[in-house]
């Protein structure tokens, strides 16, 4: 396993296990790609919906809202998590690097 690998494996485990619903992230860190939150949209309900199915979703499509904030600050928390295992050295690099207003707070890019 190469120092890449052995970093988004550490980096993966550690979102996963320590972050409500870190395993967004930890899945869009392996798979390197965005989780695609609105998959998870419920459908569209029927006119004739009764009250309490209306209300269920609404409480889905909240919780899913939830869910795009958590994994956002999570996705900030990973890049902190990378950039400090990088060399001061290699940082300079990336900072200096032409991509790095692309990569910068963006762990999947980083990665």
């Amino acid at each position: 396993m190469d120092g890449h690998q052995k970093t988004a494996d550490f980096l993966s485990n550690c979102v996963r296990n320590n972050h409500k619903w870190g395993h967004d992230v930890a899945w869009a860190l392996e798979e390197e790609r965005e989780f695609d939150h609105n998959a998870l949209l419920p459908g569209d309900l029927h006119d004739t919906a009764a009250t309490a199915q209306t209300k269920l979703q609404d409480c889905k499509i909240k919780e899913l809202s939830n869910r795009m904030s958590d994994c956002e600050a999570n996705m900030k928390k990973a890049h902190t998590l990378l950039w400090g295992r990088c060399t001061r050295g290699f940082q300079e690099d990336m900072m200096a690097h032409e991509s790095w207003v692309q990569v910068n707070e963006h762990p999947i890019r980083l990665l």
